[in-house]
């Protein structure tokens, strides 16, 4: 007897079993409802949107520039207004000199150097 390829996972809510191989769902409309099946049920009041690091520091031409930004900004935006208090934005602080980071950080901040605080144009990461 072989190993099972797929193993049945529990379905909160109404539905069938899922196997774990159904395709995700494509998105949610700007007023969060559904616009197709999601796999653990309809969003709710209880949904959260999450807005992590929505920051110039990223939307702008710097070496962490994140190409999509400007695309979903409306978006972001939109949702923001329609839903803001199920909305929660976080903002990355980067570290103010390399060296005040043990370990990895340091290394990635000796990397990143221009986009320490010290050095970045403050614009950049707080408006």
């Amino acid at each position: 007897m072989g190993i099972p390829t797929a193993i049945p996972l529990p379905r909160r809510g109404r539905g069938k079993t899922r196997t774990g191989t159904e395709a995700p769902a494509t998105f949610v409309r700007l007023d969060m409802t559904l616009s197709s099946p999601l796999p653990f049920g309809p969003l709710d009041r209880r949904t959260a949107h999450l807005c992590i690091d929505m920051q110039n520091l990223f939307a702008d031409d710097t070496p962490w520039h994140t190409p999509w930004m400007k695309r979903v900004l409306p978006v972001v935006v939109e949702i923001a207004e329609r839903h803001p208090e199920r909305t929660i934005f976080t903002r990355f602080i980067p570290a103010h000199h390399p060296d005040e980071l043990p370990g990895s950080w340091r290394r990635y901040y000796r990397h990143w150097a221009e986009l320490t605080l010290e050095r970045i144009d403050k614009r950049r990461w707080c408006r």
